[in-house]
């Protein structure tokens, strides 16, 4: 099932409110690599990240 990109804004904005956060201290984006772009080339932490794959 496909969603909609209006769907998807939704669920990253309710991801980062649940953190209490600035959304200027979040990265977006989008990849063919997510393990390699996520956790090698921006360093985020797989135990301690805060990270979600849509």
């Amino acid at each position: 099932m496909n969603k909609l990109a209006i769907d998807i804004i939704c669920e990253i904005k309710e991801y980062i409110e649940n953190y209490n956060e600035d959304y200027f201290s979040w990265y977006c984006g989008i990849t063919k690599n997510t393990e390699k772009r996520l956790f090698g080339d921006h360093k985020v932490s797989k135990e301690n990240g805060r990270f979600r794959f849509w």
